[in-house]
């Protein structure tokens, strides 16, 4: 019979969208009281995979370094806790790959799990690319220089001649495309511009 300590763990944690925005606006008060929601979470679920302690704690602090450098970025509207473990899960994935070789092994979990977010990948990168087509030039820049090569607005507006403004209205207008476009594979969108 599993534990009371484990069944609260694999309780959802509701992290609400207003918490969400003060993250994306660097509020480092909002990226504690993440913290404190889901990190002893977050470590238990390393701590299964890799069974030591010390490397959990480790990977742990990484994944939240992580999100903190990516919090600009989070859609407040998502599953933010779904959104974090999947960063966890390919940050584990590329932990285990560089590990193999002092005999951390691969476990045949991580390994299915690797081959399917490999082809998910893939998918979803096609699709957001033909969404991308689709849209207009200015759209497109806008979204890849924010996205693509991490800008920020103010970047944006200085290099394109445009007010701050306008490129945050581009930017939402796109996520809004992509969201319905997507669909399901919406939360995969982020990964691919912060994950190697």
């Amino acid at each position: 019979m599993r534990s009371k300590q484990w069944l609260m763990i694999d309780q959802p944690v509701h992290i609400s969208s207003s918490l969400i925005v003060s993250l994306r606006q660097g509020s480092e008060q909002a990226f504690r009281n993440i913290f404190d929601l889901l990190g002893k979470k977050v470590f238990h679920y390393c701590l299964k995979m890799v069974d030591n302690k010390e490397d959990a704690e480790e990977l742990l602090q990484d994944i939240f370094l992580k999100i903190w450098g990516f919090r600009e970025h989070i859609d407040p509207a998502a599953n933010f806790e779904v959104f974090l473990f999947t960063v966890a899960r390919n940050h584990l994935l590329n932990f285990a790959r560089k590990r193999a070789g002092n005999a951390v092994l691969l476990t045949e979990h991580m390994a299915i799990m690797e081959d399917h977010q490999a082809i998910s990948y893939k998918e979803t990168y096609h699709q957001y690319r033909q969404v991308l087509e689709k849209l207009g030039p200015k759209s497109r820049q806008v979204f890849e220089l924010s996205r693509e090569q991490g800008l920020s607005n103010k970047e944006i507006a200085q290099k394109m001649g445009i007010s701050i403004r306008t490129v945050e209205t581009h930017v939402s207008n796109v996520l809004s495309v992509l969201r319905s476009e997507l669909k399901d594979t919406y939360l995969l969108l982020p990964l691919l511009f912060i994950l190697s």
